[in-house]
């Protein structure tokens, strides 16, 4: 079948680009191209051409371009390249965009340095494009968008797929993609001014969002405001820095965006580094920042550059984040369920309390006869440090590291992977189960949120032997968006699968065992007593759990769960 791709772009400044996007697509489709300025009845040849192409390409740099006079057809005067597009939305036809990056504009193509127009136009068109928009730095990278899109374009096609989950240079929308690279967040009422600033810009590497330090929800506020970024920075000015340091609140709004992204920085526009708390200091990385809001002054630039140094996430590649929640038992937990008299487990009901000892007396036999000394060196301060396999082995975060690191690597053409997520690698997004046992400033809800969303769970099953954590485990893992797998380090010679998993198990909580048991999930797998079995249900899951995220229910076939390969004798 024949395609036609309908080229739009200013024409002087991006002759390369459209030779180039030609070329690559020539032998693919009928390349149609937007018109000169000059035939009297241009607006209608476009629009006409428009409604018969298949596809809509919109190329933008930095000039706004011609702008017809109409009085019908163009009342707002706008460029034929704007006119163009809108049409093409109207007409609901694929459209992609590739908008150059700023910095790679030479300057005598540019509305702000030749003022052949207002700049504020193309920032304008720019801005109101940003969300479909792909971005290309030279040549190369807009021609590798460019083919491999458009074969994506036309298997989905040919396949059927809605021209509703495409976009950003052929690709498919997905609410989970982080989309900006930094989001920076801005104190509401006094650093107002900076952040319509920043975002007037159109810049699509920065996202400003306002943020109240009085906020009662703040943790969920600032959790929204990062979500679809891949780094957080919080503008630090002399007229917010002592209301900010005023609210408890921002200690743990900024330890968890560090958290969330790996890093987080502190923006000081006229703030002294000693100025800022040391608990700030701990857990962001402070960037001198000053006049950050004078659209002149390049302040942005070179604190997005010091930023980009610092942040191994931020790369031309696209990805989606990953919610990730480790619920585990810390050392000091550990400790107190194995204290001689087990006094912890006085917490339990009544009705309760004699199962859990016994539960919990049966599975530490059932470790021991393998690792004498459990818990000994099985966690340490945090869930993430928790070593589900032994002492000897990886902790909890670097096994899921690396089965991240193993997905995103298997760049193989055809593989599950790649047939799954494409060019999108992943990144783990954590999230503290402490933030849902204890609501401070809106945590509970930010973890509820990503409950109902959906999100990874990596359970230590010992955890729930724990009173102060097993009803909260059980709510948590209610909803379906959760894919969950548990793990104990167990002798399967002395406890088998069957017997952890009996009527009265410790493993009925929540809907856990009826997802596992009854229905069969395929997003629940329980008692897992391998490095290799975790890593295959998560190399299994995890591709087809990505496009579940946000907005619509899992494809179970995908998954093509086994459970003889899980649970049976053959496998490592």
């Amino acid at each position: 079948m024949a395609y036609s791709v309908y080229l739009s772009s200013t024409l002087e400044d991006l002759k390369p680009e459209r030779a180039e996007v030609e070329q690559v697509l020539s032998s693919q489709a009928q390349i149609i191209q937007s018109y000169e300025a000059s035939p009297r009845a241009l607006i209608e040849s476009c629009f006409e051409d428009i409604e018969k192409s298949d596809v809509y390409v919109l190329i933008l740099g930095l000039r706004y371009g011609f702008r017809p006079v109409n009085a019908k057809l163009n009342p707002e005067g706008l460029s034929i390249t704007e006119l163009e597009y809108r049409h093409a939305v109207r007409k609901k036809k694929d459209c992609y965009v590739f908008s150059k990056h700023p910095d790679a504009v030479a300057a005598p193509f540019a509305d702000g340095f030749t003022k052949k127009a207002d700049p504020a136009l193309i920032e304008g068109f720019r801005s109101r494009v940003n969300e479909r928009a792909a971005e290309f730095r030279d040549l190369k990278q807009l021609s590798e968008l460019a083919l491999k899109g458009f074969f994506r374009f036309k298997l989905g096609r040919e396949r059927g797929a809605s021209a509703l989950m495409q976009r950003d240079g052929f690709d498919a929308e997905h609410p989970a993609e982080l989309r900006t690279d930094v989001a920076i967040l801005c104190a509401k009422g006094t650093d107002a001014k900076a952040a319509q600033s920043i975002n007037a810009r159109g810049d699509s590497r920065f996202s400003a969002i306002e943020i109240s330090p009085d906020d009662q929800k703040l943790q969920l506020t600032v959790s929204s405001a990062i979500r679809s970024a891949r780094v957080g920075a919080f503008l630090i000015t002399t007229q917010a820095l002592d209301r900010m340091k005023a609210r408890p609140a921002m200690d743990l709004a900024l330890a968890m965006a560090a958290q969330r992204c790996g890093q987080a920085f502190l923006l000081l526009d006229g703030v002294r580094e000693s100025d800022i708390p040391p608990a700030w200091l701990a857990v962001a990385k402070p960037i001198e920042a000053t006049n950050i809001a004078d659209s002149t002054s390049g302040v942005l630039n070179v604190a997005y550059n010091a930023i980009r140094e610092c942040s191994p996430s931020i790369a031309s590649d696209r990805r989606l984040g990953v919610p990730c929640v480790v619920v585990a038992l810390t050392d000091d937990k550990a400790r107190e369920l194995v204290a001689v008299k087990g006094a912890i487990f006085n917490d339990f009901k009544d009705t309760q309390r004699t199962t859990r000892r016994k539960q919990f007396n049966k599975l530490r036999k059932a470790i021991q006869h393998i690792h004498a000394d459990w818990p000994l060196n099985f966690y340490g301060q945090r869930p993430e440090d928790w070593k589900p396999f032994g002492p000897e082995g990886s902790t909890i975060a670097e096994l899921l590291d690396r089965t991240f690191d193993r997905i995103n690597g298997d760049q193989q053409p055809g593989s599950r992977e790649r047939r799954l997520l494409r060019e999108y690698r992943l990144q783990p997004r954590p999230y503290s189960f402490d933030d849902f046992c204890k609501d401070r400033f809106g945590s509970r809800a930010m973890m509820e949120e990503a409950r109902d969303q959906g999100c990874l769970m990596l359970l230590d099953e010992i955890a729930l032997l724990s009173p102060q954590m097993r009803e909260h485990i059980g709510s948590f893992v209610s909803g379906h968006r959760v894919a969950v797998v548990s793990a104990n380090p167990c002798d399967p010679a002395h406890l088998s699968t069957r017997d952890l998993l009996d009527e009265f198990s410790h493993l009925h909580v929540g809907s856990l065992f009826t997802r596992f048991r009854d229905q069969e999930d395929p997003r629940c797998e329980l008692s897992l007593n391998s490095v290799a079995r975790l890593q295959r249900w998560l190399r299994l899951v995890l591709p087809e759990f990505v496009n579940t995220l946000s907005y619509q229910e899992a494809q179970t076939e995908l998954v093509a769960r086994s459970s003889s390969e899980l649970f049976g004798g053959t496998g490592p």
